[in-house]
């Protein structure tokens, strides 16, 4: 982290820098367990490969972009899934299934729901 603000003192030699350490602990991201635990509880994530989307379901978001971009995908010949890790409210995660069956995916998108922990 001093290596980064000395480097940046060539740019702004006037500059005011000060080192802040990371505040969130990382250590238990240090050794993931790899995706059997996943694999276990969704078995369709062991048949072919997967775009994931780990986040809230909200339209500020834009999985509708992602699933109509994965009906492109789809198209093209590629086999993969597309997992919806998250919550939302209720009629809107709704309003994605219905999409994603528009789109002739509903077999291919996972929604998971919130992921947590391991």
């Amino acid at each position: 982290m001093q290596a980064e603000l000395d480097q940046s003192k060539k740019w702004f030699p006037r500059g005011k820098g000060v080192v802040i350490p990371c505040l969130i602990d990382l250590s238990p991201f240090r050794h993931a367990p790899g995706p059997a635990l996943a694999r276990a509880k969704w078995p369709a994530l062991s048949e072919r490969p997967s775009v994931l989307l780990l986040s809230r379901l909200h339209y500020k978001k834009g999985p509708e972009v992602l699933l109509r971009a994965m009906k492109l995908v789809a198209q093209r010949g590629l086999d993969c899934n597309t997992v919806l890790a998250g919550s939302g409210e209720e009629a809107y995660v709704d309003s994605l299934r219905k999409l994603a069956d528009e789109v002739g995916l509903k077999d291919r998108v996972l929604f998971t729901g919130q992921v947590g922990g391991n």
